[in-house]
């Protein structure tokens, strides 16, 4: 039979885990939002999409923002589903 001792898995698996942490850079947000640029398309009308921009930046994404009277031709040439659009 195989002894193991409890306290020396922990410690296995919280080095572990710490590596892979400090391999990821620190922290997830760093990985998601570490001043991608995102472009973001809106139609000139559309108060909402401002807000969104806004959000972005507070995640530290460099937002650049376009707007465009024609959406459909945007989420046409990205081949956004219709099922994903939200208008």
């Amino acid at each position: 039979m195989i002894y193991v001792d409890i306290k020396t898995v922990v410690v296995v698996l919280a080095i572990a885990l710490l590596s892979a942490w400090v391999l990821l850079g620190g922290n997830s947000s760093s990985q998601v939002s570490g001043g991608e640029k995102i472009t973001l398309y809106k139609n000139p009308n559309c108060g909402c999409c401002v807000s969104y921009a806004e959000e972005l930046r507070k995640a530290r994404y460099n937002v650049d923002v376009i707007e465009v009277e024609d959406m459909e031709s945007v989420k046409a040439k990205y081949g956004i589903a219709v099922e994903d659009q939200l208008s």
